[in-house]
């Protein structure tokens, strides 16, 4: 007898428990597969960069906080300079770059997004320097040329012959040579330049006054054959079109620009 009292208080005990557990809500515990991990390079601004209270803002984190909200999930950050984002993506360090220029040559290590951007490549020179407004990549032989190691500028002046290129680990390093006069113009994506001309550099750097290319798309990056996580972030993409949030979040970033 007492062995069945004591099995049906047991009984009892882990009822009321069940539905104590149940009263507390239905939101599940969140597991490491509810983790999106986004690479960025903290010294891209206004891409990606650390503001005067040491946390990670930018283009890149609200885009990314943005897409894995309406996917289900949360968005966890792991920071590399730029040449190394596609590696961690194909080692699985990380699970998504928020957004890159779509490439030939990536398009054969990553799978990309449907679009969502375009900008293109801007020369960036001293400002005192007015007789320099190239048109081409061309135009930019006999200059000494500064970009960031593994961008858009650097892959499309790899392809042009006799240029004289320097690369940096971080576009703030090819910035401040540019200001010492080690280089004499920075290759860098339009909107980088605009953003860090103006709220940077205001008094002793300016943009050229015409694109060095055709415009290249922006998507975000994948690793090769992950077609479910492929679908999940075009359909957050084409959510954010739809609803305003993309707009809204390149305005903070960039004002009212043509994209």
């Amino acid at each position: 007898m007492k062995t069945l009292a004591r099995f049906k208080a047991l009984a009892i005990s882990a009822l009321m428990l069940a539905l104590f557990g149940a009263s507390l809500g239905t939101t599940p515990t969140r597991s490491a597969d509810d983790v999106l991990v986004f690479g960025v390079d903290p010294t891209y601004r206004p891409l990606a960069f650390y503001d005067e209270n040491k946390n990670l803002v930018g283009f890149d984190i609200d885009l990314a906080n943005a897409m894995a909200e309406r996917m289900g999930t949360k968005a966890k950050f792991e920071t590399m300079s730029f040449d190394g984002l596609i590696p961690a993506l194909q080692a699985k360090r990380i699970d998504i770059e928020a957004e890159l220029s779509v490439r030939p040559q990536r398009k054969e290590q990553v799978d990309f997004s449907t679009p969502f951007f375009s900008q293109n490549l801007t020369p960036v020179v001293p400002i005192d320097r007015n007789d320099f407004n190239p048109k081409t990549l061309d135009e930019l032989k006999g200059e000494k040329i500064g970009v960031t190691a593994g961008t858009s500028a650097d892959i499309a002046l790899a392809n042009v012959p006799g240029l004289k290129v320097t690369r940096y680990n971080t576009t703030t390093d090819a910035f401040r040579d540019l200001i010492l006069k080690r280089v004499d113009v920075v290759v860098v994506d339009s909107l980088t330049a605009g953003y860090q001309v103006k709220h940077t550099f205001p008094t002793e750097l300016r943009t050229g006054r015409s694109g060095l290319a055709s415009r290249t798309e922006i998507a975000s990056a994948l690793r090769k054959g992950n077609t479910e996580l492929l679908a999940r972030v075009n359909k957050a993409i084409e959510t954010m079109k739809a609803d305003g949030s993309l707009d809204a979040i390149v305005k903070k970033w960039f004002g009212d620009i043509e994209y």
